[in-house]
Order: structure tokens, then C-alpha cells, then sequence
């Protein structure tokens, strides 16, 4: 009897995870990441789509993955939306994509990046979990980028 009863809270729980790793909660941060995935269409442009979709899959992957397991043994939540889609794109963004046009305002020089680093700041400060899952995703995302399948 016990085993029949666990396996639809199983169900529920892996479908509860999933759910919780394609869909943000909050509207301000589905927005913000539409905006943000718009703005890295320019990777896309630069490496390829299939190199585009490859880099990102592996990057959700291996960030969610992480997530999965440093999460429970910190005692967090996991992080909410999926953050793990997007943050590791930062990673190339950062290191390819060079600075265009830059102004200062003040002894704070803006360039045409600041605006994406501030939307994806933005995402990471939305809990303590999120800011875990940032440096999970992030450090996936510098481990896809410093693979040897990303040259």
C-alpha cells in the first residue's frame, strides 16, 4: 500500500519541479526574461544557431541540474523560473560581444551592456535562492563556454 501511495507524490513532486524550472512565478520577471533573451539573439548571430540552441540546452542543463543538487544540501528553495536558461548566456555575452558605444555618468562609465547586466541583476536579487541559482547558472555557463565542444 505504501509504495502505490508514493508513486503519484513522486509524480507530483517531479512535475512540481519541472514546472517550477519553465515558468517564472512573476510576471516582472517573465518580462524581463523575453527581454533579455531578445537581446542575446546577437550570440546567435555570431556563433550559429545550432551552435546558438547547443550552447544554450547544455547551459539549462547542467545549470538546473546543479540547482538540483546544491539546493537541498544548503537548505534553500530552489530558485524560482528558469534562471538557468538564461544567466549562463552571460557568460558568452560577456567574453564575445564587445563594447560598442560607452558614456559616463559621473565616475560610472555606461556602454550599450549596461542595460542587460542591470535587467539580469535584476533576476538574480529576486530571493536568496535566486542568488544561488545564479552562481550555479553562471558557473555553467563558463563551463559550456570552456568546453572544448564550444570552439
Amino acid at each position: 500500500s505504501t509504495k502505490v501511495d508514493s508513486v503519484p507524490t513522486l509524480v507530483n513532486k517531479l512535475a512540481k519541479i519541472f514546472v517550477s524550472k519553465v515558468v517564472f512565478p512573476d510576471p516582472k520577471d517573465a518580462l524581463i526574461s523575453l527581454f533579455l533573451l531578445y537581446f542575446f539573439r546577437v550570440l546567435e548571430r555570431r556563433c550559429g544557431s545550432l551552435k546558438y540552441c547547443s550552447h544554450l540546452a547544455l547551459g539549462w542543463t547542467l545549470g538546473a541540474s546543479l540547482e538540483l543538487l546544491i539546493c537541498p544540501f544548503v537548505g534553500l528553495p530552489l530558485p524560482p523560473g528558469p534562471l538557468a536558461l538564461l544567466l549562463p548566456l552571460f557568460v558568452p555575452f560577456f567574453l564575445r560581444i564587445p563594447l560598442i558605444s560607452s558614456t559616463s555618468f559621473g565616475p560610472v562609465p555606461i556602454s550599450s551592456k549596461t542595460m542587460i547586466y542591470m535587467l539580469g541583476l535584476q533576476l538574480c536579487l529576486t530571493s536568496t535562492s535566486a542568488l544561488l541559482g545564479t552562481a550555479t547558472s553562471l558557473l555553467a555557463g563558463l563551463a559550456v563556454h570552456c568546453s572544448p565542444l564550444s570552439s
